[in-house]
């Protein structure tokens, strides 16, 4: 073999080496920088796992929502229930509200005015006052009750469980506030049902009129009648106890 084939085998050994070398170098590099350190199988085994370890996270995450979501819906359901229940009893507080006189309310009716004579030529005695004949009002008050009167007000006194109606002097006391002659006094309810039941013949109004007082009654379609504005206490009565 002649020197310079020598030679040439040389430089091709050589540069075969440094090839290596080089090709070496950057398979290391890109196992580095794109493989974190690892063979490539190694690094597809990590990422499986990886991505099985998402999956699972997801997993538990969704049934995470759907018991959230459950919880949530009872939690509406319950608020719809109560709701419904606080508007029920809400509604009931008002209707006893109304019944005990506690509302201002309005309905048909009949307004009815008493007062002493208007005639000056009456037989009555001229001191005949309707205050002291105080009891015609409470029968007038129980025939409109009898009638179905939902509400009843005398002089804008509303008509309660305690109220009084009585003489004192020449004033008729109701709920304590002193009235005078002309009395008013309303009721709510059927108004030709109330009209009927109190101008019947030998009726509480043919009463009011023989001993010489005046009366007069008028339906309405609105009768207006105020709450009733006092303090209701209790000092002896107290709730049931088996």
């Amino acid at each position: 073999m002649n020197k310079e084939k020598l030679r040439a085998y040389i430089w091709i050994g050589i540069f075969s080496i440094l090839l290596g070398v080089i090709i070496s170098f950057q398979v290391k590099v890109v196992q580095n920088k794109l493989l974190d350190g690892v063979l490539p199988s190694l690094r597809s085994k990590e990422l499986i796992l990886e991505l099985e370890a998402v999956n699972q996270k997801k997993t538990a995450l969704e049934e995470e929502v759907l018991l959230l979501e459950d919880e949530l819906t009872n939690i509406k359901d319950s608020v719809s229930q109560e709701n419904a229940l606080i508007d029920s009893l809400s509604r009931q507080l008002e209707l006893y509200k109304k019944f005990a006189g506690m509302t201002k309310v309005m309905g048909q009716g009949v307004e009815i005015t008493i007062d002493n004579s208007k005639d000056e030529f009456s037989t009555s005695s001229s001191d005949n006052n309707i205050v002291h004949e105080y009891n015609l009002i409470l029968n007038l008050i129980n025939e409109l009750n009898a009638a179905g009167a939902e509400a009843i007000s005398i002089g804008g006194q509303r008509l309660v469980n305690t109220t009084e109606i009585r003489t004192a002097g020449d004033t008729l006391m109701v709920n304590k506030t002193p009235l005078y002659a002309p009395i008013a006094i309303k009721a709510i309810g059927n108004s030709k049902t109330l009209n009927a039941s109190i101008s019947q013949r030998f009726g509480i109004v043919s009463i009011i009129r023989e001993k010489g007082f005046f009366i007069e009654i008028n339906q309405s379609e609105r009768i207006v009648i105020e709450k009733y504005d006092k303090l209701i206490n209790f000092n002896y009565i107290n709730d049931y106890e088996d």
